[in-house]
C-alpha cells in the first residue's frame, strides 16, 4: 500500500454546484463499499482561508496504486460536477509524522 494526497482546489463560480452536491460528494467520501479494494481514507477535509471560505479540500489516502485514488477521485460529486477548479494527486512519503499509525520513511 502507498499513501496518496488529493489537493483539490475549489472553482469561486460553483457555488451553486458545491451547496448542490453537498451531501452527495460527504456520501462518496464515506461509502466504505464503492472503493477499491485496500483503499482507506485517513484524512480528509475543507482548507479554508482565514475569512473562514473554504477555497480547497486535501484528503489523504492509502491505496494500491495512483488508479485507484484517481478512480475514487473521478467518482466524486464534486469533480464530476465541476466544483474543483484543480485537482492534484500525488504519492505521499511522510517523512516525520505524528499521526497514530502512520510510519515515516
Amino acid at each position: 500500500m502507498e499513501l496518496y494526497v488529493r489537493f483539490a482546489e475549489s472553482d469561486p463560480a460553483a457555488i451553486e454546484q458545491r451547496t448542490a452536491q453537498m451531501e452527495a460528494h460527504k456520501a462518496h467520501l464515506r461509502d466504505e463499499k464503492a472503493v477499491p479494494e485496500g483503499f482507506r481514507i485517513l484524512a480528509s477535509g475543507p482548507m479554508q482561508v482565514e475569512s473562514g471560505k473554504t477555497t480547497a479540500a486535501l484528503i489523504i489516502a492509502e491505496a494500491r496504486c495512483i488508479e485507484d485514488m484517481t478512480a475514487f477521485s473521478d467518482a466524486d460529486p464534486f469533480v464530476i460536477h465541476g466544483v474543483y477548479r484543480q485537482v492534484r494527486i500525488l504519492r505521499w512519503a511522510p517523512t516525520l509524522s505524528r499521526i497514530s499509525g502512520l510510519k515515516p520513511d
